[in-house]
């Protein structure tokens, strides 16, 4: 490294090392990292002298979706190309991005890794417009939906395409096919409702979730299976960052068709510096491919310092416990004094949507206080996994649109969000996970359609400098063989799964296997019909009596306790009793139509104690004794919070209970007024979106379902069992309710939505008067109605 900044020093030979890297490009393409990585450094220290190369690097970088002059004969060569592009695809892809679509328009089914900056959104946009029938997308989160959802909706703006993100027949008379933007676990309605939908095209966009050791890994290897089986006339696209094999897919999933290709490519459109900092803080910086650019060289400048002083972005990247516990904030307090408090209305509007859907305080302490919320204001966010999906749009939202300069996240961004940054710090370093660290970098820097030479930065500690510039040059595949393929123990609470897969006894409609689904039937129904006696009061649902009562509370979440246990055909161990304990409860308050800011406000009233609390305070405010007053502060104070079962997925038998009010540092239980309001919004939509709305919820369906249409059993049970199925799936058996929520709005839009709503069917919604709606409002029902 040290002699390229030399170099890059004397003004001629800074002139020659750009001549050689743009001869480079020319001749090979922007496949070598270190000469991005020259490249940067000469941006960085002589950018009067790059700047009069500038247009000439971009143009033999092929990217033709920049405003790029055309002047030197090398120029006029790739004008060429760039003309034939224009006129084959009709428009203004990249080299890489016009090879990928020609793949897919030539295959049936084609795979392809590259690199985050690729631009699979321009791809994105031409197979909208190329492709006439339905369209799949499916990725690895519900935060990427929105994603998606929100590049389809800016592309396909014709209001005879229902842009879904659920599977449903819906808006008959107005949509003509549909686009369903969903995640694996959402493709149950997808294939048992396949009949009915002609699908062309199927992208399966981060598909390294196959690679995963766990449930959803298996769970996306099932959908590919089965997607393969089912529409076998329609083109499959797998798209994956950096992997050196995407071949891999038809091997692990047995794809067949004959009109197949895989390709990785390793162009990239940005560039990258690195820096390492040791113990004493000084930084350094280094390049990935040692062989060439030489050991590291100190800086005299903090990086992160500079970009935060410049008004640039960070990303830091943590673990989740670190942002739970306060470390991370505590280790760069030091740069969050270039985080000023904001003062733009529409960015606090964000702020206000994010405290009024978590149902936080207005305050910055005392209950229900929301440090999310408190440093927001200051443009800092948290960005990870359990956040409810509703905070995660706003936050990206708030950072898209750079009302914030640093944000702490977790592995959620490395699967694909587009949320750029300037500069990453890795503070969380899993050389275990080379794909997820590849994919992590790539946040550094964004392809913008701006006419320079985007880059980004990357700081890591010296002592994983050299592990991460071994990963930075390694070829990265994934393995080949399925874990449904894998043979696994016969205590396996998965392998019964598996089995069903491979052998197509796996029911799309209950998302269950045909001997799970029999199970339940044999051994439920005694208990389906005593739950029923216990939340009927004759013919209408009382679960505030459940709620009000714990007795009658604990007698029926025993009940559906023993109907997992009855599913899972096993005991389970004390944590698993735990954790079902609390979702159970949890699915009862939806199941009451609760809000989710009010199910979190009834867990941190119970955690923190607040009753108990307010009438100490009341009692010292009725005393004027100073002596009594401290007696009761102390009391107030030495309050300990009440025990809360945290999040875990089930079923899995080596889980340990774990208490969110419970410091396993000081292995103590935590004070009452102390409790983290914001721990409790993510437990809280952990047990909702992971557990209850994924393997758990399809368990209780079914199993009132299968009780529904049991014709032996009495009517008036089967009807109520058949409301039960609707408050399990909706929270609601109100038949309009229902309609909406299928036509994708929340319980929270009901408030002013129900009023509006004239009829609702599967062919339309067909509104009233609608002239008092907000902007955001009518933007929400615009697909809908002709404005």
């Amino acid at each position: 490294m040290k002699k390229y900044i030399d170099r890059i020093q004397d003004i001629e030979e800074c002139k020659l090392l750009i001549e050689d890297s743009i001869s480079e490009l020319f001749y090979d393409g922007a496949i070598n990292p270190s000469h991005l990585e020259i490249l940067t450094l000469i941006k960085m220290m002589q950018p009067e002298i790059f700047s009069t190369y500038e247009n000439r690097i971009l143009v033999m970088m092929g990217l033709f979706f920049k405003p790029l002059s055309i002047n030197t004969f090398e120029d006029n060569v790739f004008k060429i190309y760039w003309e034939y592009i224009k006129e084959q695809f009709n428009g203004d892809f990249t080299p890489v991005q016009a090879d990928i679509i020609e793949n897919i328009e030539n295959n049936q089914v084609f795979s392809f890794s590259s690199p985050t900056s690729t631009g699979k959104s321009y791809i994105l946009r031409y197979l909208l417009n190329f492709v006439k029938n339905d369209i799949v997308i499916i990725v690895p989160s519900r935060a990427l939906i929105n994603e998606y959802y929100k590049r389809v909706s800016e592309t396909v703006i014709d209001k005879s395409t229902n842009i879904l993100t659920f599977v449903d027949i819906i808006n008959t008379k107005r949509a003509k096919r549909n686009i369903f933007i969903i995640t694996p676990e959402r493709t149950r309605d997808l294939f048992l409702l396949r009949d009915s939908f002609s699908v062309d095209l199927f992208l399966f966009d981060e598909a390294q979730l196959s690679d995963e050791n766990n449930i959803r890994g298996m769970y996306y290897d099932s959908v590919v299976r089965r997607a393969v089986t089912y529409f076998s006339k329609a083109k499959f696209v797998f798209a994956y960052p950096f992997i050196s094999n995407p071949e891999v897919q038809f091997k692990k999933n047995n794809i067949i068709f004959q009109q197949k290709m895989a390709t990785p490519y390793i162009n990239m459109n940005v560039g990258q510096i690195f820096f390492s900092y040791d113990k004493q803080n000084e930084f350094s910086i280094f390049g990935i491919d040692s062989d060439e650019t030489g050991k590291k060289i100190n800086v005299d400048y903090d990086p992160l310092e500079k970009v935060l002083n410049q008004g640039g972005t960070v990303l830091i990247y943590c673990a989740k416990a670190q942002i739970y516990d306060g470390r991370a904030i505590r280790k760069f307090r030091k740069y969050l004094k270039y985080c000023k408090r904001i003062d733009n209305p529409a960015a606090m509007e964000i702020i206000e949507k994010i405290r009024i859907y978590i149902g936080a305080s207005d305050k910055n302490y005392g209950n229900y206080s929301s440090l999310m919320i408190k440093f927001m204001k200051r443009g800092i966010v948290f960005h990870h996994g359990s956040l409810p999906l509703r905070v995660r749009i706003l936050i990206e939202e708030f950072t898209q649109k750079s009302y914030s300069n640093v944000c702490f996240a977790t592995a959620t961004l490395e699967q694909g969000i587009n949320m750029p940054f300037d500069l990453v710090w890795i503070e969380k370093f899993e050389p275990s996970k080379p794909l997820d660290v590849k994919n992590l970098i790539g946040r550094a820097g964004r392809s913008t359609n701006e006419k320079i030479f985007d880059f980004g930065q990357v700081v890591i500690k010296d002592s994983s400098r050299i592990n991460l510039s071994r990963i930075m040059r390694a070829e990265i595949p994934l393995g080949d063989i399925s874990q449904l393929d894998i043979v696994t123990d016969q205590n396996d609470d998965y392998k019964e799964y598996k089995d069903a897969i491979k052998n197509g006894t796996f029911s799309e409609e209950y998302n269950l296997t045909e001997s799970e689904i029999q199970r339940i039937q044999d051994s439920t129904y005694d208990l389906i019909e005593s739950i029923i006696g216990s939340i009927y009061e004759g013919d209408n649902l009382d679960f505030g009596k459940i709620m009000e009562n714990d007795n009658t509370k604990k007698e029926v979440t025993d009940k559906f306790t023993m109907i997992y246990r009855k599913f899972l055909n096993r005991e389970l161990v004390r944590a698993e009793e735990f954790v079902l304990s609390t979702a159970v409860k949890i699915l009862f308050w939806r199941i009451r139509g609760k809000k989710f800011n009010q199910i979190v406000s009834y867990r941190y009233a119970y955690a923190a104690q607040t009753v108990l609390r307010k009438s100490v305070e009341e009692q010292i405010n009725k005393t004027s004794n100073i002596k009594v007053v401290n007696q009761f502060i102390n009391i107030l104070d030495e309050i300990p919070a009440k025990s809360l079962t945290m999040y875990q997925m089930i079923p899995n038998k080596k889980i340990i209970p774990l208490d969110i009010n419970y410091d396993r540092e000081k292995q103590t239980v935590i004070k009452a007024k102390d409790v983290d309001f914001d721990r409790i919004v993510v437990d809280t939509y952990d047990y909702i979106d992971k557990l209850i709305g994924f393997r758990l919820g399809d368990v209780y369906f079914a199993a009132f379902d299968k009780y529904s249409k049991d014709i032996t059993r009495p009517e008036d049970l089967r009807v109520k069992a058949k409301a039960m199925t609707n408050y399990i799936k909706y929270g609601t058996n109100i038949d309009k309710e229902i309609w909406l929520l299928r036509y994708g709005f929340e319980f929270e839009d009901m408030d002013w939505l129900y009023p509006i709503v004239s009829s609702i069917s599967e062919e339309e919604i067909v509104f009233g008067e609608i002239h008092h709606l907000t902007e955001e409002q009518l933007m929400r029902i615009s697909k809908f109605i002709d404005i």
